[in-house]
Order: C-alpha cells, then structure tokens, then sequence
C-alpha cells in the first residue's frame, strides 16, 4: 500500500470513529469506575429470576452516563433486563419472586421519588444498596397485560367484544445515583 492511501484510510478510520462517539451533556460526569459497576450490575443475582409466565427478550441492557439523548434528557449509569409477561403481575407477586434474590445480595426496601401516580395496574418496587462506592437503586416494574376490545365501530358492530391482548412486561433496572450520598437519603 502506498503512504498516501495509508494516510487516506486512517484519516477515514478516525473520521468514522468520530462519528461513533456520543455527544456527553456538559457538566455531567459519571460515577466513577463505570465499567465496574455495570458489570457488577449486570451480574447482580436480581437479573437471574425468571418470572413464572415471562419470556425474557434480549440480552441486559448497559447504558453509560452522560449520554446526551435528547434536549431535556440525559442517560444515566445502568443496567436494564426486560420480560414479556402472559399474567398480570401484583405487588405481592412481584415480591415473591424478587426479593429473595434482592434481599440475599443486600438490597433494602426504599421509597420511590414523588411523583405521579403510575397507570392502573403498574406496580413499581425500588430498592437501594451501595455497589463499588456508589448509591444504587433496583427498580422492579410490572406492566400488565393489555386487553382491547377492536370491535369495528358502526352498525355491523358485533355484540360481543373482540379482544387484542399486548403481553405484560417486567422491567429490572439499576441505575447509579451518584449525587445521592447513601440509602437512607431521599433520591435527588
């Protein structure tokens, strides 16, 4: 290969990687040793729990910090694990089927931010513990299975309805709260 080719193609080379990388919010700054904590993130025993009737969809989910996703909103630390659910997932069952798990790698219970009421049926549990020097929150979040009725509309409309179900989904998130100093403070 000629040196002007070699040049053209690194010249390319670092271009395309250019592209590649993510636009990082101003005065955002992740938490440290970031590799670290999303691999003890994506190995929490919490990830492992497959829900009676739910069908994992994909792989784990990382995300790293300070990502600018948009005007308003910026990407934060974590790790997310998504099922597809037939049933309808309460508080209760939530529990049952993740707190062992949480429970046996140190988790504790904790209060959710204010904020809106979630949709009938949501349930949302949280829980927080310190990993690699770091405040962490667990969310469980259940959606439930929805039910339509697509029934057409006008005069040849059927009596009965015609339902469309959407499978339900489980959502497990953890996400680092640097800014927050330990568990027993409210989150920012």
């Amino acid at each position: 290969m000629r040196p002007l080719t070699v040049t053209v193609v690194a010249a390319l080379l670092l271009a395309t990687a250019g592209c590649a990388t993510e636009q990082r919010a101003p005065g955002c700054a992740p938490p440290p040793n970031e590799d670290r904590l999303l691999a003890e993130y994506a190995s929490d025993p919490v990830l492992a729990v497959k829900p009676d009737g739910a069908t994992q969809v994909g792989q784990a989910h990382r995300s790293k910090a300070c990502v600018q996703l948009s005007r308003e909103d910026v990407s934060a630390t974590s790790v997310t694990l998504r099922f597809q659910s037939s049933r309808d997932y309460d508080a209760a069952a939530l529990r049952r089927t993740y707190e062992p798990a949480a429970q046996k790698k140190g988790w504790l219970a904790d209060k959710p931010p204010p904020g809106p009421e979630p949709p009938p049926g949501d349930v949302y549990l949280q829980y927080c513990r310190r990993v690699e020097n770091v405040t962490s929150v667990l969310v469980v979040h259940s959606q439930p299975v929805r039910r339509t009725d697509v029934r057409p509309s006008g005069p040849d409309r059927p009596a009965s309805p015609v339902w469309h179900e959407e499978p339900g989904g489980i959502y497990l998130t953890i996400t680092a709260e640097p800014a927050r100093p330990s568990c027993q403070t409210t989150t920012p």
